[in-house]
């Protein structure tokens, strides 16, 4: 939601996002199909009809939860990385860590709703499979605005020429792998890592690769 956002903007904001938390907690508390419209508008504190004045249906509502789950996380610190323009790829690193770690500790704190989502994805209709999917990954490179920083490194020379619309959502992919293997999948955490030290290694993976750099004064 943007800063300049009028004040009947930031109500109908806030109202979305008490009905997401509600349809979160059902959600994680019965299951997908075992809440209703009904039953998330009564912990929602509004009217069963009004939740159809900001979706569509049920579906919509767990297509919107990625958003609400990682979005509260991360906002500041998106403001504070489009405020600024980095000078260096180090300056671009510490930001893209900062962002990083906060998107994992919102998913984190949101583990019994993640499940929920992960687990109805096989079983959703191919459109609404689709919508999520593309919503989800989409929000993600969003937040980090990775294709329009890839582009600008690119024009800039500091990046080679690449398709950065294929990095984007490979660093996305990079980061989920973590979070399935600690957080959502059966046994976790047989090897637990911590998520700075993920957040660190797969930010430099992702900007410098894994060759061995040559040191200061190296030619």
């Amino acid at each position: 939601m943007s800063d300049k956002s009028t004040p009947h903007q930031r109500l109908i904001e806030e109202r979305r996002n008490q009905i997401l938390d509600a349809a979160a907690l059902l959600f994680a508390r019965k299951g997908y199909k075992g809440a209703t419209i009904r039953e998330i508008a009564r912990e929602a504190g509004v009217a069963e009809g009004t939740i159809y004045n900001y979706f569509d249906s049920k579906h919509d509502l767990l297509i919107s939860l990625p958003q609400r789950i990682s979005w509260p996380m991360v906002s500041s610190f998106v403001r504070s990385a489009r405020s600024q323009s980095p000078d260096t790829v180090a300056d671009d690193e510490e930001q893209m860590f900062q962002l990083l770690q906060a998107s994992m500790s919102s998913i984190q704190q949101h583990t019994d709703a993640v499940k929920v989502l992960l687990a109805y994805i096989p079983f959703m209709e191919e459109e609404i499979q689709s919508q999520f999917l593309e919503q989800t990954t989409l929000f993600f490179t969003r937040i980090f605005d990775l294709e329009g920083f890839l582009q600008s490194r690119i024009e800039a020379g500091t990046f080679r020429s690449l398709d950065t619309a294929i990095a984007a959502q490979a660093f996305v992919g990079m980061v989920l792998i973590f979070v399935l293997s600690q957080e959502i999948l059966p046994g976790r955490k047989a090897v637990p890592m911590s998520y700075e030290k993920i957040a660190r290694e797969v930010v430099q993976l992702f900007l410098y690769g894994a060759v061995a750099q040559p040191e200061e004064g190296e030619t």
